[in-house]
């Protein structure tokens, strides 16, 4: 009777609907918000990547969005865990007898294994959500094709820009060309960019170009007048290298447009993100796992 007792007092109420679905929220809300920093490269994730590259020439995004999602979800895993139950406590010779205090003991290790459980499993789901988003844009790149528009840069022609296939013509200003790293385990590609000014103008930069190999296989002192043809894409220069033009003093345009060369340049920032996150999203469900099995171990273990 007395362990009976002493296992009803450390059982733990149901979490009620509303916390759970706060919790959940909440979780959802972290992962996507910190998905979104690291798609545009801004807030504590590009902080932190900048202080990455500062100390050690590198940085870590998969594991700086991991310990970001990992670190601002605990509010929602105190709305999802557990309350105890208010149920009466038994006496107290009852309370110190051995079988008692290690059931409370269980209970404890318990109660902290299935709270990393859920931290696991909803980090994973998020990022696994997280993947799919960043999918599902590929779906809304415009595709290449014969140029619907013709922009001369710093004319009237480029009033109305729409994203697409377009013709740019204009100053490409190859003495500011910047590289960009694509790179993740297999991958292992540079994309150069430079910015296109009208003819004798200096002031904020509105549009940058992909340079072909052959662009870029010269001497980058000199401007050059181009023409060129590809895919125009707003707000959609890297966000290191938008932040590396900014630090050096070159001023860019809040609306800015991109002209992609090459389809795969384009896609690789949502496959190389998707790619990413997936791979936080299996982490996550390993761990999960593990941690699942490490429960059920606890609970087949017999009680003295």
């Amino acid at each position: 009777m007395d362990k009976q007792e002493n296992k009803s007092a450390v059982k733990r109420e149901p979490t009620p609907i509303w916390r759970r679905i706060a919790g959940a929220v909440w979780i959802a809300l972290v992962a996507l918000y910190f998905f979104w920093e690291a798609w545009t490269y801004s807030g504590t994730f590009a902080k932190l990547s900048e202080w990455q590259f500062g100390n050690f020439n590198k940085s870590w995004p998969t594991v700086t969005y991991a310990g970001l999602v990992l670190l601002f979800s605990l509010p929602g895993m105190l709305l999802l865990r557990r309350r105890k139950n208010k149920s009466p406590q038994p006496d107290d010779d009852a309370s110190l007898d051995e079988a008692g205090t290690a059931a409370s003991e269980l209970a404890i290790a318990l109660k902290r294994a299935t709270g990393l459980r859920k931290l696991l499993f909803y980090v994973g789901a998020a990022s696994a959500i997280s993947a799919f988003v960043s999918l599902a844009g590929l779906l809304f790149l415009p595709g290449f094709g014969p140029a619907q528009q013709v922009i001369t840069v710093g004319t009237d022609t480029d009033g109305k820009i729409a994203n697409g296939p377009t013709t740019l013509i204009g100053r490409a200003i190859l003495s500011r060309t910047a590289t960009m790293g694509q790179d993740f385990i297999i991958l292992d590609k540079e994309a150069r960019f430079a910015p296109i000014m009208p003819k004798d103008d200096d002031g904020a930069v509105r549009y940058f170009v992909q340079l072909t190999p052959a662009e870029t296989a010269g001497a980058r002192s000199n401007d050059r007048l181009i023409k060129v043809s590809g895919v125009l894409l707003r707000n959609s220069l890297p966000g290191p290298l938008l932040r590396l033009y900014r630090n050096v003093g070159i001023s860019v345009n809040d609306t800015h447009y991109v002209l992609y060369r090459y389809p795969a340049t384009m896609r690789r920032p949502y496959i190389l993100n998707a790619i990413q996150m997936g791979v936080v999203a299996l982490i996550m469900f390993i761990l999960w796992w593990f941690q699942n099995r490490h429960i059920r171990k606890k609970l087949m273990r017999p009680t003295p």
